[in-house]
């Protein structure tokens, strides 16, 4: 077990049994995946909501490879959780939560990240970081929201 502290992680963040299981980032949505489109779910709604998440990671990811960064990987999980989407340029390691929704009905899409899932995604990046063999000088925490077709990227989101 290895604990971990300091600024933007909560003071001991366990990260045993954490390793790199994350997709390839630069090969399409299909391959991937864990599982095709047509087995996402047993209802079309959530077969829906997960072809939109898709998309929204992939929208996102090609603004990031559009702006100069490398896609370094896409659902990177560990025991703890996972990031959607990892990239980096120069000395920046950028972890993306994507959150995606076709209307506001259920609120903003920005408004799913909340607290406790910003810890989590600390304690994931922590994770990430330590199976690296890189030094980043900054990381940052940004929020990719797909709303309808419209995709903001909200850098340093938190």
């Amino acid at each position: 077990m290895l604990v971990l502290s300091g600024p933007g992680i909560s003071p001991e963040v366990y990260l045993d049994g954490c390793d790199l299981i994350g997709r390839g980032a630069d090969r399409p949505v299909e391959e991937w995946s864990d599982r095709p489109f047509s087995d996402v779910g047993s209802s079309t709604g959530s077969i829906r909501r997960a072809a939109l998440g898709r998309l929204g990671e992939e929208r996102a990811a090609a603004h990031y490879r559009a702006n100069g960064y490398a896609v370094v990987a896409r659902n990177w999980r560990c025991r703890h959780g996972e990031i959607d989407l990892i990239c980096a340029k120069d000395r920046t390691l950028v972890i993306c939560e994507v959150k995606a929704r076709s209307t506001t009905e259920q609120g903003h899409p920005l408004e799913a990240v909340t607290a406790v899932k910003q810890r989590r995604l600390r304690r994931l990046a922590a994770a990430y970081v330590i199976t690296q063999a890189t030094y980043w000088e900054e990381i940052r925490f940004d929020v990719a929201t797909l709303l309808g077709l419209d995709l903001d990227i909200v850098e340093g989101a938190f």
